[in-house]
């Protein structure tokens, strides 16, 4: 909890000077409501591109790269506008979706039905489980079963449209959703819809990406599952890395996102798309940025 409240507190002192932190406690009808007031501001959110960053493209796999400063210019970009198949990065629209349409407090109970069937979370028919505990299995270990049970309270139709609806009124023109997990290669999104929804969340919803950063959660229902970030880079660079989000299908590849802040930096959006090594990647372009800041 203390660790939590100074996540917070690290965002907000970072988006003061703009103006920009929105009350994360705000009542679900707000937040609907903010949406369609910072759309102006996000549109207007220029991609203007820092010259002579160092970087390689050669030593990089990825078809898209994004590395951004959070309401600051661009440093780097390829191929960040081109709309591409986004895997689990669909999750962070899903919690973002859940934390707007349910309240805190509401709870899920798991049906007879095979969807649900995946090792690490083995849920069991009867099983009843928080929408907080579901958004962090969903986040931290890339659950496509907690995201499937978010959906399907909701109706999971009704809620994808609720996505894609979410989605228009932030201004991500460039995205599509098709389910609430991501396994559909008609998920789709550009990097730059992605930072858009990403500073969006950090500006309303700051706790989804606390959640995220997590190394590990353990996960109670009739019994107790430990679940691990599937991005191996939060226990390495456990300061510095303060949103994650991985996602992998053969179509969509290798995805990574994550929002950095090294000693001399702001905090820095880094997405990468259709990689063939996304870790050796993420670590490469950390290295640059660590050098970049602190030079």
């Amino acid at each position: 909890m203390i660790e939590l409240i100074l996540f917070f507190e690290l965002v907000k002192e970072i988006l003061k000077p703009a103006n920009l932190f929105l009350s994360s406690t705000a009542n679900n009808q707000d937040s609907l409501n903010l949406v369609t007031s910072s759309e102006e501001f996000l549109n207007l959110n220029e991609f203007q591109k820092i010259q002579n960053f160092p970087i390689d493209s050669s030593k990089i796999s990825a078809k898209a790269i994004l590395i951004k400063e959070i309401t600051g210019p661009t440093i780097y970009s390829q191929n960040s506008d081109k709309p591409l198949p986004i895997a689990s990065l669909t999750k962070i629209l899903t919690a973002l979706t859940s934390f707007i349409v349910y309240k805190p407090n509401e709870t899920f109970t798991v049906s007879e039905n095979s969807k649900y069937f995946e090792a690490q979370t083995n849920f069991q028919k009867g099983e009843i489980f928080k929408r907080d505990d579901l958004i962090k299995a969903m986040l931290i270990s890339s659950s496509n079963a907690s995201a499937l049970l978010l959906a399907e309270k909701y109706g999971e139709e009704q809620f994808v449209n609720q996505m894609n609806n979410l989605a228009r009124k932030i201004g991500l023109k460039k995205s599509f959703f098709e389910d609430p997990t991501g396994l559909s290669s008609k998920n789709v999104s550009s990097l730059s819809n992605i930072y858009l929804l990403s500073e969006y969340i950090l500006k309303n919803y700051p706790q989804i990406f606390a959640f995220s950063r997590e190394p590990s959660f353990i996960l109670e229902g009739n019994f107790k599952r430990i679940l691990y970030n599937t991005n191996p880079l939060v226990y390495k660079y456990k300061e510095e890395i303060l949103a994650s989000k991985t996602g992998f299908t053969d179509e969509a590849g290798e995805c990574l996102v994550m929002i950095v802040k090294f000693k001399n930096s702001p905090l820095v959006f880094l997405g990468i798309l259709g990689s063939k090594n996304r870790i050796n990647d993420a670590e490469y372009i950390l290295d640059l940025l660590k050098k970049y800041y602190n030079q």
